[in-house]
C-alpha cells in the first residue's frame, strides 16, 4: 500500500487513563495505487446511487439500503 501524505494531525486514543493525544499522518487515498479493505478497512471505490434528491428523507432510506449491501459484498457476508 503506498499512499501521499495529505496531512499530519493529532487524533485521540482512548486508552487507560482516558484520551491519548496521538500524532498520525493522514493519507491521501486517491493516491495510493492498492488499497484494499481487507488490509485497512478502508477501499476507494466507485458507486453509482439511485438516489436523485439527497435532502429528500424518503430517499436517504434507498441510499442506506444501498450502502449495506455494497457492505456486504465487499467483506463476503450475508
Amino acid at each position: 500500500m503506498t499512499a501521499n501524505v495529505y496531512c499530519r494531525s493529532t487524533v485521540n486514543y482512548v486508552g487507560a487513563e482516558g484520551y491519548v493525544p496521538a500524532e498520525v499522518d493522514i493519507l491521501d487515498a486517491r493516491s495510493a495505487d492498492n488499497l484494499k479493505f481487507d488490509d485497512c478497512g478502508f477501499e476507494l471505490i466507485t458507486h453509482e446511487s439511485e438516489v436523485t434528491d439527497w435532502l429528500d428523507p424518503s430517499q436517504m432510506e434507498r441510499h442506506y439500503d444501498e450502502i449495506i449491501l455494497l457492505c456486504k459484498r465487499l467483506v463476503g457476508c450475508d
